[in-house]
């Protein structure tokens, strides 16, 4: 994995004797071996359903109007306030996939390996190991 300007790539999921990369409980004499993550691709079945369901709406809406029902039984006001939320909580749910495929790390050092990984996105569980 190429480094640019000491920077991890976003997408990484490999990579090897990183710099400027520090955690919390990292020792004086510590440092990094391995920077791990799960691949990109293991993303693929909540981006395709992600995917889906911001398609579903403009695609529900479409076919009610070729079989011409119309939805005027909700005041306009309510139709956009739900297709808002409906939004939100799908933007919502991809975010928190992110966050869990991003922050669920593996680091190997010269001392132990942890596994650090987000849990409700205020709180991290870390599971370290020595390499003895």
């Amino acid at each position: 994995m190429e480094k640019r300007n000491g920077i991890l790539p976003l997408f990484a999921s490999f990579w090897q004797n990183p710099r400027n990369i520090y955690f919390d409980t990292q020792e004086p004499d510590e440092h990094i071996l391995l920077f791990l993550r799960r691949h990109f691709v293991t993303n693929s079945g909540w981006i395709f359903f992600t995917i889906l369901l911001l398609i579903l709406p403009p695609l529900l809406f479409y076919i009610l109007s070729l079989v011409n029902y119309s939805l005027t039984f909700l005041p306009p006001g309510l139709t956009q306030v739900i297709i808002f939320l409906y939004y939100l909580l799908v933007l919502t749910n991809a975010f928190v996939n992110f966050l869990d495929w991003y922050y669920n790390i593996t680091v190997i050092t010269t001392k132990r390996v942890l596994d650090i990984q987000l849990k409700d996105l205020i709180s991290k569980k870390v599971a370290a190991t020595k390499l003895s």
